[in-house]
């Protein structure tokens, strides 16, 4: 289970939580940040966490290029 964690930098909240490991190993980290008091990140975290366990949000591999992303995207979609 991802764990969801909150830090302070200067006087803005981040939220944070690990979102698995890369093909080569490397752990992928999701963060966010800008908020005003460590509720409103924690419940920014709360939803982005629940939507990246739910299936919602995709990591795309840092190898695909430009172009192959574009292949998969139907040519009536404006890009």
């Amino acid at each position: 289970m991802a764990k969801l964690s909150t830090r302070k930098r200067g006087k803005k909240w981040y939220y944070s939580f690990d979102a698995g490991t890369t093909p080569d190993g490397r752990r992928k980290r999701v963060e966010k940040g800008g908020y005003k008091t460590e509720k409103e990140a924690l419940v920014a975290g709360t939803k982005e966490l629940a939507s990246f366990l739910s299936g919602n949000v995709a990591i795309i591999s840092e190898k695909i290029s430009v172009y192959e992303a574009s292949r998969s995207v139907p040519s009536w979609f404006p890009c």
